[in-house]
């Protein structure tokens, strides 16, 4: 709207088609005919920076202010200039000049207000903003000035004054439930609690059409009615705005999460477990419950009770995978590894290509110390895509973390034996059996896939495994034979030397 404005200005309209010294001619004209229209100050500054420099821009406003006293509008630029270089007792002096040239210009008297209350002139700012709302009509306006207003007032120690301030901003837009919103966040602000509750519960009476806007408001209400320290009355308003709500829905999960924390900090253990008990349906939201009385059940000590609710997740999970992340969590807790290894099992089973599940069921079964099954659950990742050379190296690597030794150099020999060049794995292989303590049969490995190799950046790899062990008469002719393969690259000779 203010770059329109400025194009139904005729100067502005001319200086699309200028020169930059007539564009900043014309800014500036603009500029002292009125500083405060929105965009045109910051423009004028900007051509002014790129060019002639700001300085030139505030004496030329000094000048001007010299030349005709009378004239405002020199002075209100001179100000502006003030407060961006943060000169702010500056900046005052000129909008009280200008003002007393012009005392009904609201534009000018709430910006001396803000600059008033910024310095924490807070007497003065006060005055100001009652002042500059005496000639102002646009609603919108007024309510932004009794929200300042209401702020230097409660700084101020004056919290009645504040909250009449702050009533007669809402009273502008009595049928604003955004203006509402503001309303009941600066009271909380201002830790003006009680009348924050008033205000959201004038959102719900305004927003009868609204389930959403009034699901919002219940749940903003028992937020305050915490910090409040009235659990019960929170725990009432969360229930409201849960009835506003369904499960699948975030507001769902929150609230009653909310409200099952509220109980649980003022000691009422047995009053959760009986609300969720009434809760559970058989539908898509007893996950939670369950996930809630598991909580509940767990303060209380009753661990068995916690393990029910958990297998009767379990079995109304489907193929949620969530879910059964959730029910491991939970039996963590619990510390039933059975029930883990139960849960990692049907995840196996709903998703058996999944490297992350087998791993974990193997994982859960060595803490059992099964190490067949644990073999067994691993192996499944290489079964599950057996082409898949990444899978049988991760498989090995498992083994070998733990101490699994010669299955993991068995996984790697079977995939060595099937690609004889892929240098990764020949390398890793060789590193196993050397770390296994067979340094002679490490050696063979590394030498025989510098054998097979035919790229020098893989040979002198290769050699530089073998010297790190020191095997230097080993690696020499590796490096030898790099050379030879890529003569031109003197890198190779330097390995070599």
């Amino acid at each position: 709207m203010a770059f329109l404005a400025l194009l139904a200005c005729p100067s502005f309209g001319q200086a699309a088609l200028d020169t930059d010294e007539q564009t900043l001619a014309r800014y500036t004209e603009i500029l002292f005919s009125d500083p405060l229209r929105q965009g045109v100050f910051e423009k004028t500054l900007n051509l002014y920076q790129a060019g002639e420099g700001i300085e030139k821009l505030r004496k030329d406003a000094e000048a001007r202010v010299a030349a005709s006293p009378k004239d405002i509008n020199p002075l209100v630029v001179l100000a502006r200039l003030h407060e961006m270089q943060m000169r702010l007792a500056d900046a005052v002096k000129c909008y009280d000049a200008a003002l007393t040239v012009k005392p009904n210009d609201a534009r000018l008297r709430l910006r001396l207000a803000d600059l008033l209350a910024q310095q924490d002139d807070l007497g003065k700012a006060e005055g100001e903003y009652l002042k500059g709302l005496a000639d102002l009509t646009d609603p919108a306006e007024q309510a932004k000035t009794f929200k300042k207003l209401g702020a230097v007032q409660m700084k101020r120690g004056a919290k009645d004054k504040a909250i009449a301030s702050w009533a007669e901003m809402a009273k502008l837009q009595p049928r604003n439930e955004l203006a509402l919103l503001e309303l009941a966040q600066v009271y909380e602000d201002a830790d003006l609690l009680d009348e924050a509750v008033g205000a959201h519960r004038q959102i719900i009476t305004l927003a009868a059409a609204n389930p959403y806007r009034q699901c919002q408001s219940w749940r903003a209400m028992g937020l305050v009615q915490l910090k409040q320290g009235k659990r019960a009355e929170a725990i009432g308003s969360f229930g409201k705005a849960l009835s506003l709500t369904a499960p699948g829905n975030w507001l769902y999960d929150e609230l009653w999460r909310r409200i099952a924390a509220a109980h649980l900090d003022a000691g009422d253990v047995e009053g959760l477990i009986a609300l969720l008990g009434q809760k559970l349906t058989g539908g898509t939201g007893d996950a939670l419950i369950r996930e809630l009385l598991v909580e509940a059940h767990m303060r209380k000590g009753d661990v068995q009770a916690a393990d029910r609710h958990i297998a009767q997740l379990v079995d109304g999970a489907g193929d949620r995978v969530d879910v059964y992340e959730k029910a491991i969590s939970l039996y963590e807790r619990t510390r039933n590894l059975q029930g883990v290894r139960r849960v990692c099992e049907k995840l196996v089973t709903l998703r058996p290509k999944d490297v992350e599940h087998c791993r974990r069921l193997g994982e859960v079964c060595v803490r059992l110390g099964d190490a067949v099954a644990a073999e067994k659950a691993w192996m499944r990742i290489v079964e599950a895509d057996p082409t898949d050379a990444s899978r049988r190296m991760l498989v090995s690597e498992i083994f070998w973390k733990h101490e699994m030794r010669d299955r993991a150099i068995a996984e790697l020999r079977r995939l060595a034996a099937s690609q004889p060049k892929l240098v990764e794995t020949q390398l890793r292989l060789g590193e196993m059996i050397f770390q296994r303590g067979d340094h002679a049969q490490a050696k063979a490995t590394w030498l025989k896939l510098a054998e097979a190799l035919d790229t020098p950046a893989d040979l002198v790899r290769v050699a530089q495994v073998l010297e790190d062990r020191q095997l230097t008469a080993d690696a020499i002719p590796v490096v030898q034979k790099a050379v030879r393969l890529d003569e031109a690259n003197p890198e190779n000779r330097r390995n070599l030397a």
